[in-house]
């Protein structure tokens, strides 16, 4: 692969993980928004003619390593592998 095909490759990495900020923001302040509409109604769920959105409470029970004893961690612990990819913008220079 080129240094051209790679420059293109970060490129569209970058403005990819922009997008998703973006719209990820766009998410957050709908959810803000429906949030204050389902709370002012009393209710979990609103709706229009084509969608319909329901809130519900989740729960999830964790461990943390440092509340257990060694041994019930080393016994019941899982190990999950997976790759990760961090992609970060070089300092660019000044003129």
């Amino acid at each position: 692969m080129s240094n051209t095909d790679i420059y293109t490759l970060l490129q569209k990495w970058s403005e990819a993980k922009n997008e998703i900020t973006n719209l990820e923001k766009k998410i957050e302040k709908y959810k803000r928004i429906a949030t204050s509409i389902m709370d002012q109604q009393g209710n979990n769920t609103v709706s229009s003619d084509e969608y319909t959105l329901r809130r519900k409470e989740m729960s999830r029970t964790t461990i943390s390593k440092k509340n257990v004893p060694q041994d019930v961690w080393n016994k019941y612990s899982k190990l999950s592998k997976y790759k990760a990819y961090y992609l970060s913008e070089k300092n660019k220079k000044t003129k």
